[in-house]
C-alpha cells in the first residue's frame, strides 16, 4: 500500500516537471502496485499526475478527455475535488466565459501544480473579460499563499504570472530572476527559465529591439521543440511571425502564423492564442499584424522591377537590399522572392556592380548613405 500512496507521489512529480518518457514507464509499475494492494486513492492521483502532465504540455483537448473521464471513477472525494479544479483550468483555457466558471474555487487547493495551472487559466480568462478586481485578487492570493506556507515554486510562478500580467496590460515588466538553489528542482527551474525568455523577447519586441528578440525565439524553439511545450510553442511562433513580418518577409510570417494555428486547433489552447494575439497586436498597433493570420496575405505583390526615381536599382533589388540589412540569408530571401538561391546571388552581383562595391555590408551602408535604404 505505501509502495502505491509513494510511486503516486513520484508520478506527480514527475508529470510536473513535463517528463513524459519517465511518466510512461512508472505508470505500469504504479497501475500494478494499486492493483496489488488495491489502492483506489492512489490509482486516482496517478490519474490526477497525468491531467498534469498534459497541462504541463499545453495539452488542453487531451487534458478534458481524460478528466471527464476519470471524474464517473473516483474513490477519493479529495482526489475528485482536486480533479474538479483542474477542469476549471481547462475550460477557461478552452474560452469558457469567466461567468459560467466556479472560479472561486482555485483559491481552495494546496497542491502546487493545480495552483499553479488554475490560477493562470482564470487569471487569462478574467484580462480577456476585462475583470482587473479579479486579476488583482487571485495575483494577491498567490502571493500571500507562496509566502504563508514557503512554497518557493509558487512564488517563482506567481511572479511570472504577475510580469505576463502587466505585460498584457500594456505596463512596463521587470522579468523575474531564477534562483539556482536546491529548493526548486532543475527541471522546474528549466520551464521557468523558458517563460521568463519569452516575456524578455515580447518585451525587446515591444522596446524594438526586434535583433535581440529573433535571438531569444531562437533559443526558445531551439530548447522546447522535444519537451513538447505547446503553449509556449505557440506563443514563440506567433512573436516570430510578427519579426519576419516586421522585416516583409511575408510568406515566412504566414508559415509561423499557420503553424501556431495549428497548435491551437489541435490543443485546444485557444484563449492562450487570443490574449497573446492581443499583446502583440497592442505591441504593433499602426503595423498590419493582423496580416499573419489572414491567408489572403500570401496574395501580396512583392514590389515591381521598375526603377525606382533617382536610382539604377530596381525596385526588387531594393527589396532584396532591405531584407539583407535585416539579416536575412540568401536562402531565406530566395523564399520570399520565390525564387532560387543563384537568382538572389545574381541580383547581389548586379547591384554590388550598380553601387561599385564589393560585399553586402557595403551595399547596404552605400544605399543607406544614398538615401535609398531606410
Amino acid at each position: 500500500m505505501m509502495k502505491a500512496s509513494a510511486l503516486a507521489c513520484l508520478a506527480s512529480i514527475v508529470a510536473s516537471q513535463s517528463n513524459e518518457a519517465e511518466f510512461a514507464a512508472l505508470r505500469p509499475l504504479l497501475d500494478q502496485a494499486c492493483a496489488l494492494a488495491d489502492q483506489g486513492f492512489a490509482r486516482d492521483w496517478a490519474k490526477i499526475a497525468e491531467v498534469l502532465l498534459l497541462l504541463t504540455q499545453g495539452q488542453i483537448i487531451p487534458a478534458r478527455n481524460r478528466i471527464d473521464a476519470h471524474l464517473t471513477d473516483m474513490v477519493s472525494p479529495v482526489a475528485e475535488e482536486t480533479l474538479k479544479r483542474l477542469r476549471l483550468a481547462v475550460l477557461a483555457e478552452s474560452g469558457v466565459p469567466l461567468a459560467e466558471l466556479e472560479w472561486p474555487l482555485l483559491f481552495c487547493d494546496q497542491i502546487v501544480d493545480v495552483q499553479i495551472h488554475t490560477a493562470r487559466a482564470i487569471l487569462r480568462a478574467a484580462r480577456l473579460a476585462g475583470d482587473a478586481d479579479l486579476c488583482g485578487k487571485i495575483l494577491t492570493e498567490l502571493n500571500v499563499k507562496a509566502v504563508r506556507d514557503h512554497m518557493p515554486r509558487l512564488q517563482l510562478m506567481a511572479d511570472i504570472l504577475t510580469a505576463e500580467h502587466e505585460m498584457a496590460s500594456g505596463r512596463s515588466v521587470t522579468i523575474p530572476n531564477i534562483p539556482r538553489n536546491d529548493a526548486i528542482t532543475s527541471a522546474h527551474l528549466a520551464i521557468a527559465d523558458v517563460e521568463c525568455m519569452l516575456l524578455s523577447a515580447t518585451r525587446a519586441l515591444a522596446d524594438g529591439k526586434d535583433h535581440l528578440a529573433r535571438q531569444l525565439t531562437d533559443r526558445i524553439l531551439a530548447r522546447i521543440r522535444r519537451a513538447g511545450w505547446q503553449h509556449i510553442i505557440l506563443k514563440t511562433l506567433m512573436l516570430r511571425s510578427v519579426l519576419h513580418l516586421r522585416k516583409e518577409a511575408l510568406q515566412l510570417s504566414i508559415r509561423s502564423a499557420e503553424e501556431a494555428s495549428e497548435i491551437r486547433d489541435s490543443t485546444g489552447l485557444k484563449e492562450t492564442a487570443r490574449e497573446f494575439r492581443n499583446i502583440l497586436e497592442h505591441i504593433h498597433a499602426g503595423w498590419a499584424v493582423k496580416a499573419r493570420f489572414d491567408r489572403s496575405a500570401a496574395q501580396h505583390h512583392l514590389p515591381s522591377s521598375q526603377h525606382t526615381e533617382g536610382s539604377d536599382l530596381s525596385r526588387r533589388q531594393l527589396h532584396i537590399l532591405g531584407l539583407a540589412r535585416d539579416g536575412l540569408t540568401s536562402a531565406e530571401i530566395a523564399n520570399i522572392l520565390g525564387i532560387g538561391e543563384d537568382g538572389v546571388k545574381w541580383h547581389f552581383r548586379a547591384i554590388f556592380k550598380c553601387l561599385a562595391v564589393n560585399r553586402r555590408t557595403q551595399a547596404v551602408a552605400t544605399a543607406i548613405q544614398r538615401g535609398l535604404l531606410h
